[in-house]
């Protein structure tokens, strides 16, 4: 819901440009193909909102363990 550009286009421009960084996607609308399509789109993993300290705090995990 970010004016003129989503979290879709926001991974797939980050990726397109170089960026190799994690990516976390976070999506209230976790049913049907939301956090396919983030990943999808260059997210290293999706997060469900609302957002808590311990769910960012494993987001970070996961990805950390995976990037490192």
């Amino acid at each position: 819901m970010m004016p003129k550009l989503n979290g879709y286009g926001l991974a797939k421009a980050l990726r397109e440009a170089g960026y190799t960084g994690p990516i976390i996607g976070a999506t209230a609308a976790v049913v049907g193909s939301e956090s396919y399509t983030l990943l999808a789109a260059g997210a290293d993993t999706v997060m469900a909102k609302p957002i808590s300290l311990k769910k960012l705090e494993s987001a970070i995990a996961s990805v950390e363990t995976r990037v490192n």
